[in-house]
């Protein structure tokens, strides 16, 4: 009897040894628990709503405030770069509201300084600007520059409510546009510039008439013919003289060939 009342005590000794551990652990597990849940909570929703708000506060301050989606800021060049920057953080934009407060930010910058330099650095419009006669620019950015330019595209898609819907049965938007992120190298287009030296499209924006100019009437494969390495009398003389000395004098079949073989290009 006294070997089973010393073995009863030391199993309830140990039950009470294991219920303070491990019941003081899954305490602390669900206190942890809950702290990750908020700490994620505060991350994903109320960060970028508060940072948002700053940035929007900081530009209104200081004068480079356009609307709600859009501030700009001086370059120490004398230019100005326009960033798309919902001052709430999350936003609900669709294509035909995102461009409309576009333009209207660019009225509003045109009207505040008619003689500056408007530009701004995309991956996502590259197909827009293309669309309305605007002319790139590859801008090479550094390791740190170039992932925290990533960074701030992941986070505008990410935050506009209207990415999450498909695209089309495979794809969803958000997924499309953060690939084109990932595959794109950002470019710098001229929105508009002096008066003098720009004209007025049909996007409510300016851009340069010599340009568009050079764009239509001297495309690349032109260009590169009249003046380039497909010179139309340098190259197939070039291409004649190799074609001799590794196979010997060509036919009249082979010396047109010679000839008219880069200019579809």
């Amino acid at each position: 009897m006294r070997h089973i009342k010393r073995l009863k005590s030391e199993i309830g000794l140990l039950n009470a040894v294991l219920f303070y551990y491990f019941g003081r652990d899954r305490k602390r597990g669900d206190t942890s628990l809950i702290g990750i849940v908020l700490t994620i909570v505060f991350v994903v929703l109320i960060a970028p709503v508060l940072i948002a708000l700053l940035v929007a506060l900081y530009a209104k301050i200081t004068g480079g405030y356009l609307n709600r989606y859009y501030i700009f800021s001086r370059k120490r060049s004398g230019e100005y770069e326009l960033h798309c920057h919902p001052a709430f953080g999350f936003y609900y934009a669709t294509p035909a509201k995102f461009f409309a407060m576009r333009e209207d930010a660019i009225r509003r910058f045109r009207r505040r300084h008619p003689d500056a330099t408007l530009f701004a650095v995309t991956t996502t419009l590259q197909g827009f600007y293309k669309r309305n006669g605007y002319v790139g620019e590859p801008v090479h950015r550094k390791s740190i520059k170039r992932l925290a330019g990533r960074l701030s595209d992941y986070i505008l898609i990410l935050c506009n409510l209207a990415n999450y819907r498909q695209r089309n049965k495979r794809e969803w938007q958000f997924a499309h546009l953060i690939r084109r992120v990932n595959r794109t190298i950002p470019h710098r287009y001229v929105i508009f510039e002096q008066t003098n030296v720009c004209l007025y499209n049909k996007t409510g924006t300016f851009v340069r008439r010599y340009v568009i100019m050079l764009k239509k009437l001297f495309p690349l494969g032109r260009r590169s013919l009249l003046f380039g390495v497909h010179q139309f009398i340098w190259h197939p003389w070039t291409v004649y003289q190799a074609w001799r000395h590794l196979y010997g004098r060509p036919s009249w079949r082979k010396v047109v060939c010679i000839i008219i073989h880069y200019w579809g290009y």
